[in-house]
């Protein structure tokens, strides 16, 4: 299994950037609930460093405020997501939302 590089870190306890990401479920399953838990993984290439925010919004709630260190303020960040139902057995696939310019401190 291959390693991403750069630092892993947790989500920063002071922080100024706030990123708002919106989803829509795309297809319809048996096996998708509202309640199963969303992770997300923010990968900042010209720092190195990624952060996951591991089961911070249920997939019901399509929306979720992402807190990131003010160090990521005006770079571009990779935004990934997945879904993991509340028993931890199912497992989504990924989807990458694509590069997203992280705003300036305090906006």
């Amino acid at each position: 299994m291959q390693s991403l590089p750069g630092k892993s870190n947790k989500p920063p306890t002071e922080t100024q950037l706030k990123q708002q990401i919106k989803w829509e479920d795309q297809v319809a399953s048996v096996i998708c609930k509202a309640t199963d838990k969303a992770t997300f993984i923010v990968y900042n290439p010209e720092k190195k460093q990624f952060v996951t925010f591991q089961d911070i919004a249920e997939r019901g709630n399509k929306a979720v405020l992402l807190r990131l260190s003010k160090a990521f303020a005006n770079d571009q960040v990779h935004v990934w997501m997945g879904h993991v139902d509340v028993a931890g057995d199912n497992v989504s696939t990924s989807v990458y939302f694509g590069k997203v310019s992280s705003s300036s401190p305090g906006g």
